[in-house]
């Protein structure tokens, strides 16, 4: 499953709950989970993502910010998921002002995937 901001772009499993924010698992098995996300431009400060199932942290990569383009982020980690599990995407940034998600020369805001890999 893929899916964006608002909009499911492939669910073959019926796990995006874009109402909040997060995949639930619906098969056992090990999983691909990747994380992408796009802020607007600003030179100050870290940028983190951080990979979340149910409350926990089971990922994290933290950026600093070097350029004045936008900030592109991308996180990835295989992991055993059981059916219900929740999974999800946190973003964090300290540059000391608010930051957009997207610009327009990225065709995505926020992407949450999880691609099965096997039992």
């Amino acid at each position: 499953v893929i899916f964006s901001v608002g909009a499911i772009d492939i669910d073959n499993d019926n796990m995006a709950d874009l109402p909040n924010s997060r995949l639930v698992i619906n098969t056992a098995g090990i999983y691909d989970i990747k994380g992408y996300i796009s802020l607007s431009a600003n030179t100050t400060g870290d940028r983190s993502l951080r990979l979340v199932v149910n409350g926990s942290a089971v990922r994290e990569i933290s950026d600093r910010a070097t350029n004045s383009l936008s900030f592109l982020q991308e996180i990835s980690h295989t992991v055993t998921l059981a059916i219900g599990d929740a999974v999800t995407l946190q973003v964090f940034q300290n540059s000391g002002a608010s930051l957009t998600m997207g610009s327009a020369a990225v065709q995505f805001q926020c992407r949450l995937g999880a691609i099965f890999l096997s039992s």
